[in-house]
């Protein structure tokens, strides 16, 4: 099974399609072995926060905002996105996108609720600045070097001004628009930054 293909058949899983355990576990090993590219790692986090990890996915109907202590080891993948990419950065608090030799403006921020969640739930205490990470790619996401629309749509490419419908599926609303409905609060993970707020 190719990457691409696992990565349609985790999301079909995610979203009620019948498939036996033993199938979502395989789908979830070659997702984890072929997770390379920014929008693989966000994907796939995003998956894993749907699949298995629900209170703390963006589509859940659970209380706002996501509890602060996770049960052990329920986050751990998706942990281990965020701290591999923020470790890769030279300055986890300078303005930069979460993988900076990415080509596209949008694919690292899909790897940022991982990242927004590892600060709220305190995985920073061995020194790793998840909240830096956070909001270098927030402001990178609003800085000149990012080609936008003259009514300020983001492009998806850094290169060229390019509209891509993906944009608004990949780089997290709350950075979008930080007074917009229910996905806003994530954005609480950084309170200094972003406020949440339930509804608009």
């Amino acid at each position: 099974m190719s990457t691409k293909a696992a990565f349609l058949a985790l999301v079909v899983a995610v979203h009620g399609a019948v498939l036996s355990s033993s199938d979502i576990s395989l789908i979830t090993e070659r997702c984890a072995q072929g997770s390379q590219l920014s929008w693989e790692l966000g994907t796939r986090s995003q998956a894993l926060l749907s699949l298995t990890h629900s209170p703390y996915s963006l589509f859940n109907s659970s209380p706002l905002p996501p509890p602060t202590v996770p049960p052990p080891g329920l986050l751990t993948d998706v942990f281990s996105i965020a701290n591999e990419t923020v470790a890769n950065l030279s300055n986890p608090g300078s303005i930069q996108p979460l993988v900076p030799q990415d080509e596209s403006t949008a694919d690292p921020a899909s790897i940022g609720i991982a990242v927004l969640l590892a600060n709220r739930t305190g995985q920073g205490h061995n020194g790793t600045n998840y909240a830096g990470a956070a909001t270098g790619q927030l402001y990178f996401l609003y800085s000149s070097q990012v080609p936008k629309t003259s009514d300020g749509a983001f492009s998806h490419r850094l290169d060229q001004l390019q509209l891509w419908f993906v944009v608004v599926v990949v780089i997290p609303s709350s950075w979008l628009n930080p007074v917009q409905e229910r996905l806003h609060c994530h954005g609480s993970a950084l309170s200094r930054l972003l406020r949440c707020s339930y509804g608009k």
